[in-house]
């Protein structure tokens, strides 16, 4: 994955630096963002769902580059327990959200804490803390290690869910036989490869594709529950409960 800091972009300004503990909505929406940001998430676990790329699903302790002018969902964020810092470079590219683990948690955590904590009460102060961030975010993204190739069964097998997923009979235990390895082998293989076991991948490409067609308004529950491989409208709403934490029918009505 590329590496947005990779053009030593200049900071312009600081929009804001907050420590948040608390949220109450379960769905959070945004559209075309109008600032770049950087989240350090200190509790729970939060799924961000970006137009174009696949979600990520933002650990304790973990870091979240937000793009300017992306578009995407947040589930969890009720949980609280995250910084935000959000900022302007002088020149605003289109970049790619990432995601990062840092080794050392501990140092991030005190910058983050320090700048939303410095802002509104020092000029100078959040924007060194900014930088020193950036820079250890650099270091480590550099540092990062190159994930092997990815075998070409693996990639046709997750190329066929993704052509096929909108279809019920699609099986995992199909799939690994296609490919000629055992379902438990497969199911590491493509977890280890795309981060998300393969019955995950399945869910989440029905939930975004879901979300696609009720935010069109055309077409009734039950037909975005057939559109997305369900035989049944009860269980697809079900899941969409669970995914986004609001019914399909109120997610559209919001």
């Amino acid at each position: 994955m590329a590496n947005f800091l990779t053009a030593n972009p200049t900071v312009e300004t600081i929009c804001l630096a907050l420590a948040v503990q608390r949220n109450t909505g379960s769905l959070l929406r945004y559209r075309n963002r109008g600032t770049h940001g950087l989240i350090w998430n200190r509790k729970g676990a939060k799924e961000f769902c970006f137009a174009g790329h696949p979600d990520l699903r933002l650990g304790k302790n973990e870091l979240l580059y937000l793009p300017m002018y992306s578009d995407y969902t947040v589930r969890g964020a009720e949980q609280g327990g995250y910084v935000i810092i959000n900022f302007r470079f002088t020149e605003n590219a289109h970049n790619d959200p990432l995601k990062i683990a840092p080794e050392d948690p501990a140092a991030f955590t005190d910058l983050f804490q320090s700048a939303a904590a410095a802002w509104n009460s020092n000029t100078y102060r959040p924007l060194a803390l900014l930088y020193e961030i950036l820079c250890k975010l650099d270091k480590a993204l550099n540092a990062a290690p190159v994930r092997a190739d990815i075998p070409g069964w693996l990639t046709r097998a997750r190329l066929h869910i993704e052509e096929n997923y909108d279809r019920h009979t699609i099986r995992i235990s199909s799939l690994a036989e296609a490919a000629g390895v055992c379902e438990a082998f497969f199911r590491r293989r493509f977890k280890a490869a795309y981060g998300e076991p393969p019955h995950r991948y399945i869910y989440r490409l029905r939930m975004r594709r879901a979300v696609e067609l009720l935010e069109s308004d055309a077409y009734l529950v039950k037909d975005v529950a057939r559109l997305c491989g369900y035989k049944n409208e009860y269980y697809f709403s079900l899941d969409f409960k669970k995914y986004y934490g609001v019914a399909p029918s109120r997610y559209r009505n919001e």
